[in-house]
């Protein structure tokens, strides 16, 4: 298997992958020779390398230079090529994360939008109900009641169809007083079972408390 394409083959060699060549030569018995068919690179090329391989460290990055250090490239011939598809996938996986980081924000804004959109919204429907007007109760009028004793004069919403025990119910939550008498027209509102407007109770009637 040709670890480097015939064509241009110094387009896909870094200054750590010349300086692991030059090591295997300086290292062991293979000849230039052998390294340029193994490599497919010329033998002259390689020579050249190794008079400047002293040069050539001084510009090596340091993860190249603790790779061959450790002597991981020299125990297994297979680790150049597979150090460079690392390499290509790092740069790859790298490329996918940030396109992935990219829609995330984009979708990030999107929600944010839609979110503000949403409240706007609520809040819009909200004072449109507060603007509307409450629907009032047709079958409710209001009747005032004023008590004898203590001069004071209430107004009470209640049902046309409501009793009159209902109806002092309502009187005695809002007005506590002793007075347990209700007369109205000079008719005193008696029978609790009875409805207020058996008494010809209508709206802005004033009923006395006695």
């Amino acid at each position: 298997m040709d670890l480097f394409p015939l064509k241009h083959p110094r387009r896909w060699l870094t200054i750590a992958d010349k300086l692991s060549i030059v090591d295997e030569y300086n290292d062991t018995n293979a000849t230039l020779r052998d390294l340029a068919e193994k490599y497919n690179i010329a033998h002259s090329t390689i020579s050249k390398w190794v008079k400047k391989r002293d040069k050539m460290i001084e510009f090596e990055d340091p993860f190249a230079r603790k790779l061959r250090n450790s002597n991981f490239i020299e125990q297994n011939s297979e680790t150049l090529p597979m150090i460079m598809k690392r390499r290509t996938s790092e740069k790859k996986l790298v490329k996918k994360l940030l396109k992935r980081n990219t829609s995330l924000t984009e979708e990030n804004e999107k929600l944010k939008t839609q979110n503000e959109t949403l409240k706007e919204k609520i809040s819009d429907s909200k004072e449109e109900k507060s603007r509307k007007p409450k629907k009032e109760d047709k079958n409710a009028f209001y009747v005032y009641l004023q008590d004898l004793t203590s001069r004071k004069k209430e107004k009470i919403k209640i049902k046309d169809n409501a009793t009159v025990e209902e109806l002092k119910r309502k009187i005695f939550k809002k007005i506590p007083s002793e007075s347990e008498r209700l007369i109205f027209t000079l008719q005193e509102l008696n029978d609790s079972h009875k409805r207020i407007s058996q008494y010809n109770v209508k709206n802005l009637s004033t009923i006395m408390m006695i």
